[in-house]
């Protein structure tokens, strides 16, 4: 129920991240949009004055002006000179977008045979645009008070006009322009990248927030199921321990001595399941420490699991059928024959634990070249797809076993695991719910015996 609630808040959290992210995307966009819009409006107007400027420059070469001595001026020279001077009026698209000297060398060119050229203009604007990478599409009117006079340009859809730019007498010519989203977000790289980035930030802090409250929640959780099993698990052979002796302290088994061994018998079994168990709770902790010594010797495979069949078939308690089979071709195991046995053990234990009544064992140990293979096949409970991703993780105990409610740790398969890894092997799994398993362990030859 807290995960739940947790996942709810989690969601929560990131849902509202994202609509403040956005709402300010949003307004930036607004905001950089007229930004666009201004900035288109202001490169048209100068586009106009350079198209002027231009038809000026021609004049200047074709047109020789006698000087005016009249005036003081040391300046002799026989250019015809204006100044230029913008009056801008974006907001209230006022036709004093050119001042009145502007208005006037329109008009002068005009009378001198040099008009308007809608198609220069096109390309000033076009480059204009270009230099200041703002990539729109855009058509040019240039029109009078009663009809359309030229146009230059084609574009499907305008999202924006801009000012009336007034040429000669009641003529003007203005520009429609598509300004894409696309146009927009290029002006705004710089504050979507940041966005992202402060977006990921936050969202790789709530995710670690999450997880953390996640690893304490399952820690509690494997720290409660740990305690009950353990305490399950020893209760049992404790109590067994102290009965057994309990008996003989007070004597009572004396008179039978066949009863006296076998309660005997007992109770080391028993001791020996506890040594076993805190034995792979300290292998573990010693892998977690990085302080695991292993004392590899050649190992005799085929004796090894002869002597693994002898001490489960005495256990009794299920009808168990093993079936071994040998194809080493020379191949001599080397490895640390307590932890190496042990974890083969393990296998064989869980095939027998995770079983029906009746379970049949084949243990294949096999060679190539390269690697010993130790398979450990059974007709058991087996292994889901979804726990097989998760069974050799510490603590972790397949859904099926969990409802057939065997007990156990979930440690085997983990210590099985590291021990294999600590020899420089592998650990493979083969699985099928209701249908068994199959574990195969590998390990790198080092000796094999040459014909």
């Amino acid at each position: 129920m807290k995960v739940r609630y947790l996942f709810i808040v989690f969601t929560f959290a990131i849902l509202c991240l994202l609509s403040l992210q956005g709402i300010w995307l949003y307004n930036t966009y607004q905001l950089k949009l007229e930004e666009v819009k201004t900035r288109v409006n202001v490169l048209f107007i100068g586009s106009v004055n350079s198209e002027l400027d231009l038809r000026f420059a021609d004049l200047q070469k074709n047109i020789v002006l006698e000087p005016d001595f009249s005036d003081d001026s040391s300046d002799d020279s026989s250019e015809l000179l204006f100044k230029f001077e913008e009056d801008i009026d974006i907001e209230s698209n006022s036709v004093n977008v050119i001042s009145q000297q502007s208005i006037f060398i329109q008009n002068a060119m005009a009378q001198y045979n040099m008009p308007f050229s809608i198609t220069s203009l096109d390309s000033i604007y076009t480059a204009i645009l270009s230099e200041e990478n703002i990539n729109v599409n855009f058509v040019l009117t240039y029109r009078n008070s009663s009809e359309v006079i030229d146009t230059v340009g084609d574009i499907n859809s305008s999202d924006y006009r801009t000012i009336d730019v007034p040429i000669v007498g009641d003529s003007y010519v203005y520009a429609d322009v598509n300004i894409t989203a696309p146009v927009v977000f290029q002006q705004m790289f710089g504050i979507l990248l940041i966005s992202l980035l402060i977006f990921l930030i936050l969202a790789v802090i709530l995710v670690y927030q999450t997880r953390y409250i996640l690893s304490q929640h399952l820690l509690n959780q494997l720290r409660e199921n740990f305690t009950h099993a353990l305490t399950h698990d020893m209760k049992t052979p404790l109590g067994t321990i102290y009965n057994v002796l309990t008996q003989l302290k007070a004597g009572s088994l004396d008179a039978n001595p066949a009863m006296r061994e076998k309660f005997c018998e007992i109770a080391n079994g028993q001791v020996l399941s506890l040594q076993a168990l805190v034995e792979k709770i300290l292998t573990i902790a010693h892998f977690e420490q990085r302080k695991l010594t292993l004392n590899k010797k050649p190992i005799d495979l085929e004796e090894m699991t002869y002597k693994l069949i002898d001490k489960f078939m005495a256990k009794g308690g299920k009808n168990i059928e093993f079936d071994p089979y040998f194809a080493l071709n020379g191949a001599i195991a080397y490895a640390d024959p307590l932890y190496f046995e042990n974890a083969v053990s393990n296998l064989i234990d869980n095939a027998i634990k995770y079983s029906e009544s009746s379970v049949k064992i084949c243990i294949e140990c096999i060679a190539n070249q390269k690697m010993i293979f130790v398979k450990v096949r059974d007709n058991g409970l087996g292994i889901s797809a979804i726990d097989q991703g998760k069974i050799f993780e510490r603590f972790e105990r397949g859904v099926a076993v969990k409802n057939k409610k065997t007990s156990g740790f979930g440690l085997g398969l983990n210590y099985v695991k590291n021990v294999i890894e600590a020899h420089g092997g592998t650990i493979a799994l083969s699985s099928k719910l209701g249908e068994g398993s199959e574990f195969v362990i590998g390990i790198p030859v080092v000796v094999t015996s040459i014909e």
